[in-house]
């Protein structure tokens, strides 16, 4: 018959066990009961191995085992616990009764090697919800509450001791000698035995003694830093002035100061509190952070700070480029040399050991350790800057974040911005002689994670992947210093994600020299030689097929020289939001007089990390409702790749056309009504991304499903959409984007679903008579199925816009026009957009689009003949 679990049975299986009156073992355990079950298993348990001697079972089927057979830590934390408060109990009435010296004892009051509780990373870490919340034990059995201010204690004088001397608890006894140990061994008046002995045992709880207090912290301040031989220069006037007045022993340090619950003196007697407002309004460190502050905020980069919801520094300067090019010397390059014989280099490299003799020279998230013998530190916490701002939104994207998947999570939970003014580089240079290159890429848009120095003038360059993702590594924006002129440094990119790139066609990397720019005035401008992009050995994570490398030497024109190299012009979210301030308010100089009746801006939404994302409305307000309810809409959105730069320069061009007081901009103003968002991916625009948000996803493939908690950026732009929809009808839409493998300026469209209807066609083939670098060859308006979640083509079909396309600029340049075997330039990009509103004004003319379509027609047909 089974046994059944009820206290009675609990009973006699116990006492049964400790008789060794039940079988060892049986051979089908799955059948008995669960309480024999249990029974057995530990039998089991204790008698394989001799570390488990003792175990005994409660009658409620609760275990309790003894410490030097418990393989809980919780239970061997709380008796290591119930050990170090009898030492503590012994040794406090030792101390109240005078017969032990106190200074040698406050490790032990402390209790300084307690346990690890659970959080920690040792190995006595536990978990609550597995071993249960057991409560905790004194040495006398009874239960110590969090908020208890006595130890209990069997004898009855040890207490009456307590109230007397006015102590409530061991630790606090220690912490009193501690802190009077510490803030009177740096003071320059000495203390006598009275006056310590008094310290240690009185205790100042009156209202009468806070100004004792507060004059007594204020003393220890002033002749700390007094006798600081690094604050000398400091002028008198900095330090506090406090009346002499005589105190009848030192004040208690149980007292704490007001508004700082958690005061605690340092060696030198001052708070940490105290210590930070010192270093931030006196000494070297005002000439340091007040200083760079000062700079920034004149130079206006704090106006627009962006929100990062990472962990990684960021520096908070904004850098300025000047926007000055060569239009006409930027030929297309030419390979030297083969990818076979990059590919023979790379293999000889790993053959002859070469990189053994290789150093890291740049991380971007691991601290840097050439600044372990240097008194400055690398990350300086004294220089952060604290960002306004916190508002809820910025909580909320906190919770967004939480549901990412933790597979895809590279840098764990989000945490705060940290954002410096000024922040050190990662190497140091060893000595005059060093032609090691200093980088640097924590800005905005900045994209480098390692580098590697193989020799002298050879560097290894690795890129960072997109935030949260395992891939889309194409974007570089990163700083060299140190540079020796007349010298060629071979630069190896060596993680890109595609496997073939416009750098095999011609392309050259883009170089922005600091001192070329003060002495011609010319900023970006491309360079290098031996220019090659191949794939290499390095598998890709998560993906079938190998890692791509581009390798190219550059030599730089001028000595110590600060240079940048990008791989397009940048364009980041502080430049979009001043130039949407200029063009929205009025200047004279510029010609742009009582722009409200032109342009409107607005904040559609705020991004996943807090950012703004900006919605500008271009009409002619001085128009009646009547007249503006008539118009149709014309919805254009930019740089949902963030890596795709060009895209910005061609919103840019549309943007300064169509608020000018030139005729065809008026007649727009009269017939559209502009919805324009120039940044619809403003977080992995400031995190230097290429293609994804910060939730690691490409919002360009998310139009079907998106939400407003994880992609709240396509979710709002749709709901603009249908807004507009019920107001007016939507003519024309169009997403600008950057193409990495063709050249030229294109679109693609929506193929409709007649096959004799070409309407869709007519605009493109209006852009490519206004402008030469657009080809209406390169146009392609077929859907392939993983297109079918982009921007173009959800509008199409959701909204029913048959005018929906995807504009597309080279990276390269054209290969026809007048700039023909050139790079673009944004002056070239922006003509882009001024032809996109130029085909706009005659796109609906119906005379316009029968012979348009008569062309085409005309076409297909010779082309049928052929």
């Amino acid at each position: 018959m089974p046994l059944q679990g009820t206290k009675t049975t609990q009973l006699i299986l116990v006492f049964l066990t400790k008789a060794n009156l039940i079988p060892k073992f049986s051979k089908n355990i799955k059948e008995l009961p669960d309480l024999e079950r249990r029974l057995i298993d530990g039998q089991r348990a204790t008698r394989t191995n001799e570390e488990y001697s003792r175990t005994v079972y409660n009658y409620d089927g609760r275990r309790r085992i003894d410490i030097n057979s418990s393989h809980s830590p919780l239970l061997r934390n709380s008796q290591v616990q119930k050990n170090c408060q009898k030492e503590q109990n012994e040794l406090y009435k030792m101390i109240i009764s005078g017969e032990e010296e106190p200074a040698a004892s406050i490790g032990l009051l402390l209790n300084d090697n307690k346990p690890k509780s659970k959080g920690s990373k040792g190995i006595d870490s536990y978990d609550k919800g597995h071993y249960g919340d057991y409560p905790k034990k004194t040495e006398f059995g009874r239960s110590k509450t969090k908020n208890s201010r006595a130890i209990s204690t069997k004898l009855g004088k040890s207490k009456v001791i307590e109230k007397r001397k006015g102590v409530s608890s061991p630790k606090q006894l220690a912490r009193m000698m501690k802190k009077q140990a510490s803030s009177l061994s740096n003071t320059s008046t000495p203390v006598n035995k009275t006056q310590s002995t008094s310290f240690k045992t009185r205790g100042f709880a009156s209202r009468e003694n806070e100004k004792q207090m507060k004059n007594y912290q204020k003393k220890l301040l002033q002749q700390s830093i007094a006798n600081d031989p690094m604050e000398k220069g400091i002028k008198k006037s900095n330090l506090p002035t406090i009346k002499q007045q005589k105190v009848n022993g030192a004040p208690s340090l149980r007292h704490k100061a007001k508004n700082d619950s958690k005061t605690i003196l340092g060696k030198d007697g001052i708070s940490k509190k105290q210590r930070l407002k010192r270093d931030t309004t006196s000494g070297s460190q005002k000439n340091k952070y007040q200083t760079e502050y000062s700079k920034l905020k004149q130079a206006g980069d704090l106006k627009w700070m962006p929100k990062l919801l990472v962990d990684t520094p960021f520096l908070a300067k904004r850098i300025k480029f000047k926007d000055r090019y060569n239009e006409t010397d930027t030929k297309w390059a030419h390979r030297f040399s083969l990818k076979e014989d990059f590919i023979r280099r790379e293999q000889i490299k790993h053959v002859d050991k070469f990189l053994k003799n290789s150093k890291i020279v740049y991380d971007y998230l691991e601290d840097s350790p050439y600044y372990k013998d240097l008194s400055k530190k690398y990350i300086d916490d004294k220089l952060l800057l604290q960002t306004s701002g916190r508002e809820s939104s910025h909580n909320n994207a906190r919770f967004k974040m939480r549901g990412l998947r933790r597979n895809i999570m590279n840098t764990g939970l989000p945490k705060l911005d940290k954002i410096y003014t000024s922040l050190n580089p990662y190497y140091v240079l060893q000595g005059e002689e060093d032609t090691t290159l200093i980088f640097e890429s924590r800005f905005e848009s900045g994209n480098l994670r390692k580098a590697v120095q193989l020799s002298e003038f050879e560097y290894d360059l690795f890129l960072r992947n997109d935030y949260n993702s395992q891939g889309y590594i194409q974007w570089y924006f990163f700083k060299c210093s140190n540079i020796k002129e007349g010298v060629k440094y071979t630069f190896h990119l060596k993680n890109f994600f595609k496997s073939d790139s416009l750098y095999n066609q011609g392309m050259k990397p883009l170089i922005y020299s600091k001192k070329k720019q003060e002495e011609d005035g010319i900023g970006w401008y491309r360079g290098g030689e031996n220019i090659c992009y191949y794939q290499n050995n390095t598998k890709k994570k998560n993906s079938s097929g190998f890692m791509s490398t581009l390798t190219f030497e550059i030599e730089f024109l001028f000595d110590n020289d600060e240079v940048y190299l990008c791989h397009c012009f940048p364009f980041t979210y502080r430049d979009c939001k001043e130039h949407l301030e200029s063009i929205c308010n009025d200047n004279e100089e510029k010609g742009r007089i009582n722009m409200k009746s032109k342009i409107r801006k607005t904040e559609m939404c705020k991004s996943l990390a807090g950012n703004s994302l900006d919605l500008v409305i271009i009409t002619n307000f001085t128009s009646s409702e009547l007249d503006i309810s008539k118009r149709q809409a014309a919805i254009i959105t930019g740089r949902v790749h963030p890596g795709e730069s060009n895209s910005s320069f061609v919103v840019q061009g549309i943007l300064d056309f169509l608020v000018g007081n030139t005729t065809t901009a008026i007649q727009l103003r009269d017939k559209y009504v502009f919805k324009i968002i120039p940044m619809l991916n403003p977080d992995g625009v400031i995190l230097g991304n290429y293609r994804c948000s910060l939730s690691g996803q490409d919002l360009n493939r998310q139009w079907i499903g998106a939400t407003s908690r994880m992609f709240p950026e396509i979710y709002n732009t749709k709901l603009m959409f249908k807004k507009t929809l019920e107001s007016r009808r939507i003519y024309l839409y169009v997403d600008c984007h950057g193409h990495s493998r063709k050249k030229n300026a294109f679109m693609y469209g929506c193929k409709s679903n007649d096959p004799d209807d070409k309407t869709m066609k007519v605009f493109p083939y209006i852009m490519s008579e206004s402008n030469g670098a657009f080809s209406f060859d390169d146009c392609n308006f077929n859907i392939q199925k993983d297109k079918e979640s982009t921007g173009r083509v959800v509008v199409n079909r959701e909204y029913n816009v048959n005018n929906s396309f995807t504009l597309e600029a080279s990276f390269l340049g054209s290969d026809m026009g007048k700039y023909k075997g050139c790079h673009f330039t944004p002056t070239q990009l922006r003509d882009i957009g001024k032809a996109f509103c130029i085909a706009l004004n005659e796109s609906e003319s119906g005379e316009v689009a029968e012979s348009i379509l008569e062309t085409l027609n005309e076409r297909k047909a010779s082309k049928a003949d052929e």
